[in-house]
């Protein structure tokens, strides 16, 4: 083998590696993403159980705590603990290269984890559509926006 040949395998290695670090596989983000958003719904749902599903007892029961301030209250903040504690999970797992390419990428991610959240909830109670309300789907958007800006922000200074 030349001298000219192992600089060239050399070269195509160096470049492989740049472009997989510049751009992650996507399939792979995307199916760790869901997996972590799926485990973190889970613990969610046992801590603050929201729209008629309980998974398990647990001495930790924020929906009582806020269920005293009321039922819009404890809608609004249920939705933001389900979607923030999903999306830092998430955020907390990245590399910097994997949330730029993702913030660049961000309808697959969001239209995964969106449409994961409905169907994991929907299969766990069917009269979810009734159970639904304007203050839970505010509090998603809320908690989406509040922790995907927080994160640009941290991501920035990282």
């Amino acid at each position: 083998m030349s001298e000219k040949q192992n600089f060239e395998k050399i070269d195509d290695y160096i470049k492989a590696q740049v472009k997989e670090q510049i751009y992650p596989n996507l399939n792979f983000l995307l199916t760790r993403s869901l997996v972590v958003h799926l485990l973190t719904t889970l613990f969610v749902l046992v801590i603050c159980p929201q729209l008629g599903i309980q998974l398990a007892h647990s001495p930790i029961n924020f929906s009582h705590m806020l269920m005293m301030y009321g039922k819009e209250i404890c809608d609004l903040f249920c939705g933001i603990l389900f979607i923030s504690l999903s999306l830092s999970s998430n955020f907390l797992i990245m590399t910097k290269d994997e949330f730029r390419y993702l913030r660049y990428n961000k309808w697959p991610f969001f239209g995964l984890i969106l449409l994961s959240s409905f169907g994991l909830l929907f299969s766990l109670n069917t009269n979810l559509f009734y159970e639904l309300t304007f203050y839970w789907i505010l509090g998603l958007g809320l908690g989406f926006l509040i922790t995907y800006f927080t994160s640009i922000l941290v991501m920035r200074r990282a």
